[in-house]
């Protein structure tokens, strides 16, 4: 019985050993890791994160540019998608947006496996508040 004990304490203790696995993958212009991204088609992307790391994690980043692009008095949009893992004991699910210099940055972390491939860990309130401080953004930048 006590052996019987020993071996579920053990195989409880090396469950929970295991490492937190997340899509792993950047876009920059593409479909191939955007806001549309399909996890369940790309479930080849899905990766172990080290084992320090306690959430997947998605940054979104909106830059909107004054170069070339400039035509007509609008701004051109760059959009980069990156989905990852991170280290962030102390914090649980959710997101955060900040202002940068000329754009915006939305971080959002989720403590599951595989919880970074969609826009669906965006709450409503972080999409509201992000087109408002966008259109902040860009109101400030046409001046």
């Amino acid at each position: 019985m006590e052996r019987l004990l020993l071996l579920l304490l053990f195989v409880s203790l090396f469950g929970s050993c295991h490492s937190i696995q997340c899509h792993q993958c950047a876009m920059v212009g593409g479909d191939d890791c955007g806001d549309y991204y399909d996890g369940a088609a790309n479930s080849d992307n899905i990766d172990d994160c080290e084992d320090k790391d306690t959430h997947c994690v998605k940054y979104k980043t909106i830059v909107w540019i004054g170069d070339s692009g400039y035509i007509n008095g609008r701004l051109r949009e760059s959009v980069i998608v990156t989905r990852g893992c991170t280290r962030d004991p102390g914090y649980g699910d959710g997101c955060e947006g900040t202002q940068a210099a000329g754009g915006v940055i939305i971080k959002c972390r989720c403590g599951t496996d595989g919880c970074n491939s969609a826009n669906s860990i965006y709450s409503v309130t972080t999409l509201t508040t992000t087109v408002i401080l966008a259109m902040v953004v860009a109101a400030f930048n046409k001046r």
